[in-house]
């Protein structure tokens, strides 16, 4: 078992988390109280920024991430039973942070994108989910690096960060999991002998372009068995085509294997940014749905496909083209006097 003394994060950064906590928490709020703003804050504002902070950034991500700083609430008040995740389990845990993903995802179609209550519940079990992982395991173990979906994108996209942030979550270093996501820049595939790990980067990483692919190819509409089911349809299949050409291309062209694990995180993001950036300015292909703030009567028309051709252009630039150093998103800290393990 690890050091009973709780984790102490850097008093450099602890404003910037109490901040970030508290204007999560308020963004909540406001789903219950002004559901039409607190929807168009959270789908339309948040959400669209994360994928580029996750490329750019992870490392400030991680740190000042609200879940994250829920899910170690116990452990800065000594409360966490602490108990070590093995291996074995810690895979295990990736793989359904993978499945939580993918099955949250299409139901912003059915009834999460208009209805702030429903939006609020998510986000209200996600947060109890990380307490009660945070109370259970050690430091990060449980959540910030295993069941957390949104952790398999900071994976898929954290790969070439700008820079490395110091790591303001953890004090001295527990050794909590066996390959800490923090301070290694990791590959959507992991390189450990841990068969679920794998199986989870490797759906994200050969599915997800299909995936979000599939997912703009419906507009969002009121909850029924048909919206549901054409919802994960969409998914799906978009998932199911991008995984076989994934599984293809590395079994026919093994000698490229690197370019392919680089190559399909690039197409996830910028399909992604292909599709929102038009809508959140009110030129999607179905009016209305994620609009942050409308333009379209004031933007010329060549920027329905500019805005997606330069997103793309950028995203291919940055994690395929550029020459990085490699970088963690985080310099791990000196480890722990003592640990019994």
């Amino acid at each position: 078992m690890a050091s009973a003394h709780p984790i102490k994060p850097s008093t450099s950064w602890r404003s910037w988390q109490v901040a970030a906590w508290l204007l999560g928490v308020c963004l909540w709020a406001s789903l219950f109280l002004t559901p039409r703003l607190g929807l168009r804050l959270f789908w339309n504002l948040a959400v669209p920024v994360l994928p580029a902070l996750l490329v750019l950034a992870p490392g400030a991500w991680r740190n000042l991430c609200p879940l994250a700083s829920t899910a170690l609430l116990p452990q800065r008040f000594g409360l966490s039973l602490r108990r070590r995740l093995s291996p074995l389990w810690q895979g295990r845990l990736q793989l359904l942070g993978v499945f939580l993903l993918f099955a949250i995802v299409p139901l912003r179609r059915v009834f999460l994108d208009q209805s702030g209550v429903a939006t609020g519940l998510c986000v209200a079990g996600l947060g109890l989910l990380a307490l009660g992982m945070g109370a259970v395991f050690d430091v990060k173990s449980g959540w910030c690096a295993s069941l957390c979906p949104v952790h398999h994108v900071e994976k898929l996209y954290g790969s070439r960060p700008a820079r490395t942030v110091r790591n303001a979550q953890c004090g001295p270093c527990q050794r909590c999991v066996l390959s800490c996501p923090d301070s290694i820049s990791p590959r959507p595939l992991p390189q450990l002998r841990m068969p679920a790990a794998r199986l989870a980067g490797a759906l994200m990483c050969g599915g997800f372009p299909g995936f979000v692919w599939g997912w703009f190819q419906l507009p969002d509409g009121s909850f029924s068995l048909q919206q549901l089911l054409a919802a994960y349809s969409w998914c799906l299949a978009g998932f199911a085509l991008s995984f076989t050409a994934f599984a293809l291309l590395r079994r026919d062209f093994p000698a490229h294997k690197r370019l392919w694990e680089r190559l399909f995180p690039t197409l996830a993001i910028a399909i992604y940014y292909a599709f929102r950036l038009p809508a959140l300015f009110g030129c999607g292909a179905f009016p209305g749905d994620g609009t942050l703030v409308d333009l379209s009567r004031h933007l010329p028309m060549v920027c329905g496909w500019l805005l997606p051709v330069l997103s793309c252009l950028f995203w291919a630039w940055w994690l395929l083209l550029r020459r990085a150093p490699v970088r963690p998103w985080s310099p791990r800290p000196a480890w722990a006097p003592q640990i019994a393990l």
